[in-house]
């Protein structure tokens, strides 16, 4: 493994931060650090140095990439969607990684979707590192309304390769079509049933699925709100224009 390079400041209170406490607890406030874009190429350096992401998992260095990441979601910047793809497959072996990923590229909007549609189509990839970045479409569409429609396209236009994908892919898609209530791929949805590509655990069967694809006050209560458990990043994205 090879050292660690020396991080100027304030980029290098990352390093001690350590393990942030479970997912879903709310994030520091990395520019309150003094972390500005100013400091932008610093953590895309940390969240690609290899020496942190092959840290032992008890030390505060491993946890390092993750806040950077989670700074450059914060910073919105768009400079880093590249590494940040590329922390994908660890998510694999980091569930925290794992939850906050797809909020960070969220946060980072309509610049994150060219590279997360083109690693959601690579066959190569794990099935979950591919579902992880799904996943992150639906952070697009929440903390983006504008970017919706081409969300849910690419989403769509993914499943309809659900011959060719792992069964977890499918069923991803399908729960992330229902979420997004995008009512035209309820034939598709029908056709995966049929084919037998999908977990009916998950959704239930093909008419359960479809009555959540049509009832937003069902899928509500039925299915976990997980941007919401991201809501307090929303003070992060643009404000809104004044009417």
């Amino acid at each position: 493994m090879t050292a660690t390079p020396a991080y100027d400041a304030p980029v290098d209170q990352l390093l001690k931060l350590g393990d942030p406490g479970g997912f879903r607890e709310p994030w520091p406030n990395y520019p309150a650090m003094g972390i500005t874009r100013e400091q932008i190429p610093g953590l895309i350096r940390m969240a690609s140095d290899m020496a942190l992401i092959e840290a032992p998992v008890e030390s505060r260095k491993y946890w390092a990439p993750l806040h950077a990441a989670r700074a450059l979601g914060e910073l919105r910047a768009a400079e880093g969607v590249e590494v940040l793809i590329a922390l994908i497959p660890y998510t694999y072996d980091d569930d925290t990684l794992g939850e906050d990923l797809p909020a960070v590229f969220g946060l980072i909007g309509a610049p994150a979707l060219p590279a997360l549609t083109a690693f959601l189509a690579d066959d190569e990839q794990d099935e979950m590192a591919r579902v992880c970045a799904a996943h992150a479409f639906i952070f697009i569409a929440s903390f983006y309304p504008d970017t919706t429609q081409r969300c849910a396209t690419i989403l769509f236009k993914q499943l309809m390769r659900y011959e060719q994908h792992p069964e977890a892919v499918n069923t991803f898609l399908v729960g992330y079509l229902i979420d997004l209530g995008y009512t035209p791929a309820e034939s598709l949805i029908r056709l995966v049933y049929k084919f037998g590509a999908i977990d009916e655990e998950m959704y239930g069967s093909v008419e359960e699925a479809i009555a959540l694809l049509h009832d937003a006050k069902l899928r509500e209560d039925t299915l976990p709100q997980e941007v919401e458990w991201y809501g307090f990043l929303r003070e992060y994205l643009p404000a809104e224009p004044s009417a």
